[in-house]
């Protein structure tokens, strides 16, 4: 990549993953607390995470289009890695985040609340598991540019 570009790609990358970095260290903080304000922090950190995602992958995709200086093996890796950070940033946005909506609802609810709170432990994992695709996406995407 040209000079001015492959600083600023760093330059994004560096600040979506250190606002994955402080979403992660903020939410781990609420575990303490009960569910309902747990779930009420990560109601609000997490679509503006998932927000922040999509812009910086956005720009990420076009920095790395327009300061190409060829097509090699490190820019298509970081193509298809920004990619899937969008990609993890969007599934936990339109469809983990509703469904823990929901899920949170129905918790206290109902004769099936052991069912209820599996449900929401695994959308709660599986949330966490995209953050984490997103950071160690990155972290590759950022090795490629050495």
């Amino acid at each position: 990549m040209t000079a001015p570009y492959d600083v600023l790609l760093r330059i994004v990358m560096g600040t979506w993953i250190a606002a994955v970095v402080l979403c992660a260290v903020l939410l781990y903080r609420t575990t303490r607390r009960p569910r309902d304000e747990a779930w009420a922090a990560v109601r609000v950190l997490l679509p503006v995470l998932d927000l922040f995602g999509v812009w910086a992958g956005t720009a990420a995709v076009v920095l790395l289009f327009f300061g190409r200086s060829g097509y090699d093996f490190a820019w298509a890796a970081s193509v298809f890695l920004v990619a899937l950070m969008i990609f993890f940033t969007l599934y936990d946005r339109a469809v983990l985040v509703p469904y823990m909506e929901r899920a949170i609802k129905r918790l206290g609810q109902g004769e099936r609340v052991e069912s209820w709170r599996a449900d929401w432990s695994f959308l709660v994992r599986l949330s966490a598991a995209c953050q984490l695709g997103v950071l160690g996406s990155g972290i590759a995407v950022l090795l490629l540019g050495f």
